[in-house]
């Protein structure tokens, strides 16, 4: 007698699918992890270019006002303030306004930090004096709060400044 050899050539069709459906659930995880790895980065950037333009408005406002005195400082209100640094060389000084608009703060009508949630001035007399809402010639510091808008959450920015004594 003779024994038929069957050879098997190729696969099955339960093994050709079995094959599909575990690439298919293999590519679903990693088309997963592409997908919140590049959410992450572009969040990352966003919140990172915030920072870097809420940092350059608050070094303006801190420039600005730091070569200020309490005597060029015209509080308008809890969120204004109109002030009139003085540059070394300037035999004029210009006066400043600063406040929020529209959600932008605003400092001579140009825009300078948008998203603003919330921004607020206080006066001190001393570091760990309690806060004014009016200035005086006792005034040495001004503080200023700043609430930005960032990916959907609200953060909050303090900043001292001493004001230059005359």
């Amino acid at each position: 007698m003779k024994q038929v050899i069957l050879r098997q050539l190729g696969f099955t069709l339960v093994e050709f699918v079995c094959v599909l459906v575990i690439l298919g659930i293999i590519s679903v995880g990693l088309g997963m992890g592409l997908n919140s790895l590049v959410d992450s980065w572009v969040l990352t950037r966003d919140t990172a270019a915030a920072v870097q333009n809420i940092q350059l408005a608050m070094d303006r406002v801190q420039s600005d006002i730091g070569r200020t005195s309490a005597v060029d400082i015209e509080s308008v209100g809890p969120s204004h303030i109109k002030y009139a640094p003085k540059y070394f060389g300037e035999s004029e000084h210009k006066k400043y306004e600063l406040k929020l608009a529209d959600g932008n703060l605003i400092i001579d009508g140009n825009a300078l930090l948008t998203n603003v949630s919330r921004f607020s001035i206080e006066y001190l007399d001393t570091y760990d004096g309690s806060p004014k809402s009016q200035i005086d010639e006792k005034t040495k510091l001004v503080h200023i709060r700043l609430g930005v808008s960032i990916a959907g959450n609200e953060q909050i920015f303090n900043m001292r400044v001493r004001l230059k004594s005359d």
